[in-house]
């Protein structure tokens, strides 16, 4: 190669397109999602090239170096990406050099497949430069919209059929029955059941349950409904909630699923609860949420008035797992079952 200034212009715009093509293909190896954030510090991918000209020139200088030109160069820009992508995403060095390596892999590939599409087939020495920049980002630009939804599926995948990632919160969604499932709703004793899969935290190693009544002027009184050990084969269980009244009384089943499949029993109770009358308004969990820490999560609540009266703006609504608004009647009360993940 001839060392002139075109070949060394055109081998700058070389060495530069191809490390912002590595540093797109790292925002979708990394699911990079502050784009705009990660993008203020590609700033140093311009001065790169200008290392790798440089060091080519002190090699063009060296003839015993010259047949190891190649992979001197490609270790060398290979350290200097992974140095950046450790200061960019402030990741250790092996997770930095993984990510670089996987960005790699793409950025090769595309430019494989680039120089097949064009040269072979579509283009000779005679293109302007201009042309082959634009056709070479949008096949990179494709390629990246293909592998970000090709690893956006794949994490899908994994989170709900897998366990290889970790579990920071504890999460809680209703699920619809199915025959095995009423199976284990019957399992609690009582006359219907709600169903509720669990997907427990890394660290978590039981659940208890406690029904708490809140009137107007806060929590007034709370009853202990029990508590469960997680079973160590897998971090997805269902928990079955099973209710059902007469007079003043309310009467409970919790069960929540052993390694075998099966229901535990003896979460079993009996409540009176003050304000129970002959009526009751009912809401549950109807959304995948998150179990707080400290507040634990509402599985179901109901709106209690001994004379009757529930007025709507007095409702509990249990849909988004919390429930924050206190009634304002000072007849009416709201029975919460909650969970707690520790």
């Amino acid at each position: 190669m001839e060392l002139s200034f075109s070949n060394l212009f055109v081998g700058y715009l070389d060495y530069l397109t191809g490390n912002f093509a590595l540093g797109i293909y790292l925002l979708a190896v990394t699911d990079e999602r502050a784009v705009l954030r990660r993008l203020k510090k590609f700033l140093p991918l311009f001065l790169f090239p200008i290392i790798e000209i440089l060091l080519v020139i002190g090699m063009y200088s060296v003839p015993e170096l010259r047949r190891f030109q190649y992979y001197i160069l490609s270790f060398i820009i290979l350290l200097m990406c992974t140095f950046w992508a450790r200061w960019a995403w402030q990741f250790g060095f092996w997770q930095a050099l993984a990510a670089t390596c996987m960005a790699g892999i793409f950025q090769v590939c595309e430019s494989t497949l680039s120089r097949v599409l064009i040269w072979e087939n579509t283009l000779d020495e005679s293109t302007p430069f201009a042309v082959v920049m634009l056709l070479y980002l949008g096949i990179s630009t494709a390629a990246v919209l293909l592998l970000a939804v090709a690893l956006g599926l794949g994490y899908v995948w994994v989170r709900g059929n897998t366990e290889w990632l970790p579990q920071r919160e504890t999460v809680v969604r209703p699920v619809d029955v199915t025959s095995r499932e009423s199976t284990m709703a019957r399992a609690a004793g009582k006359l219907t059941g709600l169903l509720y899969r669990v997907e427990f935290a890394d660290g978590v190693s039981r659940c208890s349950f406690r029904w708490e009544l809140w009137t107007h002027q806060g929590l007034e009184q709370s009853w202990d409904a029990g508590e469960r050990e997680r079973y160590e084969d897998g971090r997805r269980k269902l928990i079955a909630v099973a209710i059902s009244t007469g007079g003043s009384r309310l009467d409970y089943g919790i069960s929540l699923e052993t390694p075998s499949g099966v229901a535990a029993h003896g979460l079993n109770g009996t409540l009176e609860p003050p304000y129970m009358g002959q009526g009751y308004a009912f809401s549950a969990l109807e959304q995948r949420t998150e179990v707080d820490r400290e507040e634990g999560i509402v599985l179901l609540a109901l709106t209690l008035n001994p004379e009757g009266r529930l007025p709507a703006e007095d409702i509990a609504d249990a849909k988004s797992g919390r429930v924050s608004a206190l009634p304002k009647d000072e007849q009416t009360a709201h029975l919460l079952l909650k969970m707690y993940c520790e």
